[in-house]
């Protein structure tokens, strides 16, 4: 996610490749990255076969494919939820709903309103032509912004469970093209994850 971004762009479902030695047997690789989870790693994006799909901001709005490879107990649950008494069906159509939530009322409410989470990315970008924001302003502010977004979409019983069981792995959205601060092992991503899994475990303990 670079910000806004939780589309997967040209990754596949296996661990990264480490760079061949030889000039042969680097042609014969991949040219894309490569991503798995591991013994001490969960990767995750919204286009991956892998289980992790409802880790995406994305989530529930993925591919009927991906969703099947997630747990049952996990893709039936709902995971729509509520701020300040306001439903939001994904993180993602609540992160681009508050770029305007100051500004103008009216795009925030059709950017929550929103289909799907693509769809919402998508009414964002639409209104950042008519309507450009404060980018410095929303870079500052995006990170809370995420949190309470990860915060409320955890309090659902599923997700609070299945989130709690991935410790102690570390939770990291796989990056697309680009500089991306959001995902990668050093991203937001997984120091918010981490973050709400902590204040999760200290609140069951």
């Amino acid at each position: 996610m670079n910000g806004d971004d939780d589309v997967g762009v040209g990754d596949v479902d296996e661990a990264p490749v480490a760079a061949a030695s030889s000039s042969s047997a680097a042609a014969s690789l991949p040219r894309k990255r490569k991503y798995a989870s591991t013994a001490d790693a969960i990767y995750f994006k919204s286009n991956k076969q892998n289980g992790a799909a409802w880790l995406s901001n994305f989530w529930p709005f993925v591919d009927a494919k991906v969703a099947q490879s997630v747990p049952p107990e996990i893709r039936n649950a709902d995971s729509s939820f509520e701020v300040d008494g306001v439903r939001f069906a994904s993180v993602e159509h609540y992160f681009q709903s508050r770029k305007y939530a100051a500004i103008n009322a009216d795009a925030a409410e059709e950017i929550r309103l929103q289909p799907t989470a693509l769809a919402a990315k998508k009414c964002n970008t639409k209104w950042k032509r008519v309507q450009p924001i404060d980018v410095a302003a929303w870079d500052a502010a995006g990170e809370e912004v995420m949190l309470r977004a990860l915060r409320a979409k955890f309090r659902a019983p599923a997700l609070r469970a299945a989130l709690l069981a991935t410790a102690p792995k570390k939770l990291i959205e796989v990056p697309g093209r680009g500089a991306d601060r959001w995902a990668g092992e050093d991203g937001l991503m997984a120091k918010l994850l981490l973050q709400v899994r902590t204040e999760l475990a200290a609140e069951a303990s």
